[in-house]
């Protein structure tokens, strides 16, 4: 069953998931700007630190990893809107159980030092993963077995994944890499196929990268060169945006609505991987009702909150889906106090001493809708998310006692179930498994019949056919709440309007300036 790259819908649970497009060799056309065709040169500035090391697989720090991936490339790349691109894959095909990816390679690829790349170059960089790359293992969670034959690399999988080929954006190194050399120099030359070239030019200051004249997609570069200036802290790269030092900048480096940019700048928000949700502790008897856990679902104003605490940079979500990806527009608004009334009416709650909060009396036992919430104090975000929805808890007749804890206080307390709810942060990245993180492997409490149901939908995805059973996901997820989903947060990119044709990709996210060029006179 051949799957070519051509913007085949393929969606994402709880992380991202891509439209595959085509990956063969493509002219690229020189764009147009006012009339006028773009004129090839020049150069720009962007901002990094001083490189803790030249190798990607080992650098803590994701601005230098973002200028490595000018330099080095994947088999594939996803955009910042879900998209994916082969970019030293030519096409792929997967096998009728969907437990095998053979990944067609592009030929007449160079590296930078000459070498021509091949499927021995793709071997060896997985086998160099393995054994010195951990933050990279994921690749291999559900990998039973890979290997070459000819110009094809297989993938054998131990279960079915439909997402697995967003795994596969890896930066690719050539097998003539002494890896002595590479692990113990750290300013060792790196060498890829990219766009972009080192030519052992670091300084103090700065890094330049060069354009490759032998770039295996034709057209691109447009751009000679991309300077990085090092600069020693987010502070000093906003004042270097606003003063025209730099032309791009990362929401990394700012603080929505703490920053005011006095120069116009183009902008790209696209998707993140931060899921804030509210997660619930089952061990108050409460709320195993699905009728009250509906009613801390229905009580978010999440349009609000999404202005006041994100400044409008949100993506809104009822479950673990990421309402920003092309899967359908799931998200819905729920959010209604009216509702809320009707909800806690159905379970048999009244206001009947009007002190604003729900109650019952059940065998002589006293309940109402007041709840413990935990909500880690290092995390501003969070602690700017209990604030909001101590309000909305307010106005649905509902009390939260927030227990603002820090360091290891914090961590007691989620380990010992010391709370009713806790507003909770998990990253949620576009190649994990769609089971994994139903219960984000076991840290929060999703009892296990909601677990075997939820999990049950998500083995039935298919590679092709995805949607119906995400669709019945969400409906699923929304009707058992096993946790109150609130939002992914959004990041951004911004450049000077010198700057045309940038674009925005999820891991190498600076790779919209391959394709960019600076505005002519």
């Amino acid at each position: 069953m051949k799957k070519t790259i051509k913007k085949i819908v393929c969606l994402i649970l709880i992380f991202s998931f891509v439209f595959c497009t085509s990956c063969k060799k493509e002219v690229t056309n020189v764009p147009v700007v006012d009339g006028k065709e773009v004129v090839y040169g020049q150069n720009i500035n962007l901002f990094s630190y001083y490189p803790d090391t030249l190798n990607p697989y080992t650098t803590g720090i994701n601005k230098n990893f973002d200028m490595l991936m000018l330099i080095y490339e994947g088999l594939f790349a996803i955009k910042g809107d879900g998209q994916a691109e082969g970019i030293l894959a030519a096409d792929y095909m997967v096998s009728e159980d969907e437990k095998k990816y053979t990944i067609i390679l592009k030929e007449n690829v160079k590296f930078h030092n000459g070498k021509i790349f091949d499927a021995k170059d793709v071997i060896f960089t997985l086998d160099y993963i393995k054994e010195y790359a951990p933050n990279f293992l994921y690749i291999f969670e559900n990998v039973e077995n890979y290997y070459a034959n000819e110009n094809k690399v297989i993938f054998e999988l131990k279960n079915r994944q439909f997402n697995f080929i967003t795994r596969l954006d890896f930066p690719v190194m050539p097998s003539s890499t002494i890896i002595s050399v590479l692990n113990e120099d750290k300013l060792n030359m790196p060498v890829g196929t990219g766009p972009f070239k080192y030519q052992n030019n670091i300084m103090q200051k700065e890094l330049m990268l060069i354009k490759n004249d032998e770039y295996h997609i034709s057209g691109i570069p447009y751009l000679n060169s991309v300077t990085f200036k090092f600069l020693k802290d987010p502070s000093v790269a906003v004042s270097a945006f606003n003063n025209n030092e730099i032309s791009v900048i990362l929401s990394d480096e700012f603080v929505w609505g703490d920053v005011s940019f006095n120069n116009q700048y183009a902008q790209i928000d696209f998707i993140g991987e931060n899921f804030y949700f509210m997660a619930f502790n089952y061990e108050n008897e409460l709320l195993n009702d699905i009728n009250i856990r509906k009613m801390l679902l229905r009580m978010i104003d999440k349009k609000s909150l999404s202005e006041k605490v994100f400044q409008s940079k949100a993506d809104l979500t009822n479950s673990t889906l990421n309402p920003r990806l092309n899967y359908g527009g799931f998200y819905a608004d729920l959010y209604s106090k009216e509702e809320c009334a009707l909800l806690a009416k159905k379970s048999g709650f009244t206001d009947k001493d009007k002190n604003g909060v729900w109650e019952k009396m059940v065998e002589e036992n006293w309940y109402s809708t007041s709840f413990s919430v935990l909500v880690n104090a290092d995390d501003d975000k969070l602690l700017k998310i209990a604030d909001f929805l101590l309000q909305n808890a307010k106005d649905s007749k509902i009390s939260l006692d927030i227990k603002r804890l820090s360091g290891e206080e914090y961590i007691a307390a989620l380990e010992d179930g010391d709370y009713d709810i806790v507003i909770a942060k998990e990253k949620i990245t576009s190649y994990n498994n769609l089971a994994q993180k139903i219960d984000f492997d076991g840290k929060y409490q999703v009892p296990y019949e909601m677990y075997l149901s939820l999990n049950s939908i998500l083995n039935e995805v298919t590679y092709d056919k995805p949607y119906q059973k995400l669709k019945e996901f969400d409906d699923a997820f929304k009707e058992m709440v096993p946790y109150a989903a609130i939002c992914y947060d959004t990041n951004s990119i911004l450049w000077h309007h010198s700057i045309k044709n940038m674009s925005d990709w999820q891991k190498a996210r600076l790779k919209g300036v391959t394709q960019s060029f600076v505005s002519f006179e």
